[in-house]
Order: C-alpha cells, then sequence, then structure tokens
C-alpha cells in the first residue's frame, strides 16, 4: 500500500520553515555570544569547599556552547611537578590552571604587547604546532622573562557556568592588570573579593 503524502497547510509550512532555517543559523548565532570572555569570575562563599574555593579565573573563552579559562592565584613549586613533565625545565612559573588534568590541556599564557590585553592564553600542543622556533627558545631557556604555565585548566558545559553565576556561586568583574600581574598571588582573591562586593553591594550579604 503506497504511503500517502504528507500535507501541510501554508501557515503549518511557514513554521516548519521557521525551524528548519532556525536550526540551520543556530552555531552562527551561538558563535556570537561571547558571555563573560576576558573577565575575572571570583568564587564566593557559596563554593567552599570544592577545588575553585578562594580562586580567581580568568575567562579565555565563554560562549553559548560552555567556558574555560585558568586560575590565577595558585603558583605551584616545581618540586611538586612530576618529573615526566618535560616543560618544567623551562623559564616559566607554574600555576594550578584547574581541576581538569591532561597533558593537552596544560595551558601557557604569553605576554606580548600587541595583543588587545597584552597576552593570550594558549595550549602547549597548539604552540608547539604553530610556533616550533619559539619552543626551541623555551628549551634552550633564553626567553629573558617567565612565562606563566597552568598545569590543567577551568572548564564548564552548555550554559553551565550561566546557572553557577546565577545561583552566586560566581561573582564577575573586568579584567584588571594589576590584578593579573603585579599582585601577590595570596592577595589575589581578596582584592578581587572586594571588587565583587563594590560593584555589587546588594549581594553581599550572599557571599
Amino acid at each position: 500500500m503506497p504511503l500517502k503524502k504528507l500535507k501541510h497547510t501554508p501557515r503549518q509550512a511557514r513554521y516548519l520553515l521557521f525551524f528548519a532555517a532556525l536550526l540551520i543559523a543556530l552555531p552562527s548565532i551561538a558563535s556570537l555570544y561571547k558571555g563573560h570572555e576576558g573577565k575575572f569570575i571570583v568564587a564566593t562563599g557559596a563554593i567552599e569547599g570544592s577545588p575553585f574555593e578562594e580562586t580567581v579565573i580568568y575567562l579565555s573563552r565563554h560562549d553559548f556552547w560552555g567556558a574555560h579559562g585558568v586560575i590565577i592565584n595558585k603558583p605551584i613549586r616545581k618540586a611538586r611537578v612530576d618529573h615526566d613533565f618535560p616543560e618544567k625545565k623551562w623559564h616559566v612559573h607554574l600555576y594550578e590552571g584547574g581541576p581538569v588534568k591532561a597533558a593537552e590541556h596544560n595551558a601557557m599564557l604569553l605576554k606580548a604587547e600587541e595583543l588587545p590585553q597584552g597576552f593570550v592564553v594558549t595550549s602547549i600542543e597548539d604552540m608547539r604546532k604553530a610556533a616550533p622556533d619559539f619552543i626551541a627558545l623555551l628549551e634552550k631557556n633564553q626567553n629573558k622573562n617567565p612565562l606563566r604555565l597552568f598545569m590543567g585548566y577551568s572548564g564548564w558545559g552548555v550554559w553551565q557556568l550561566n546557572r553557577e553565576i546565577a545561583r552566586g556561586a560566581w561573582g564577575v568583574i573586568d579584567y584588571d592588570e594589576t590584578l593579573m600581574f603585579r599582585t601577590y598571588s595570596k592577595k589575589v582573591w581578596k582584592k578581587a573579593m572586594e571588587r565583587v562586593l563594590k560593584d555589587n553591594p546588594a549581594e553581599s550579604g550572599g557571599v
């Protein structure tokens, strides 16, 4: 028995076309959303007892699909790092970047005056592929200023960080070069928290 052709009214057809177009355009629309990318998120009292307690995180990416960044106030002594970690011998300052741990997820923070905020956060693997000459300099310890090298990173899935911020787990403040590069690590969270309370006085009772 032959299948009957589906019939749609003109209105139904318009709806179907609209939703089809929306699905096709969704990736492009989602890519326009940048959330809090380029800002700091500051752990509040609602996040005590987790790996993020009293942390300040620079968000290198925050879009519709998720977010990732690196903790900026947890330096690590090289003596605590596994000897199998080859980048340990580079002229770098090591930091705990976050709870996501895998060799390919280690990140570097590179300073360069011509960049919008004076630096970029990139993975070591990407740097090995894109700039082998620069990696060769690091192997010989010829970089004058130490780079920041983050062990692991902090990551969130689709809309996960937005929900955590809405629940009060994180305060959000604008990027501050002094906080990033010229503040003693043990004081970074306190100073960032002062900024959160100053910018959002109504929320001070909940953090």
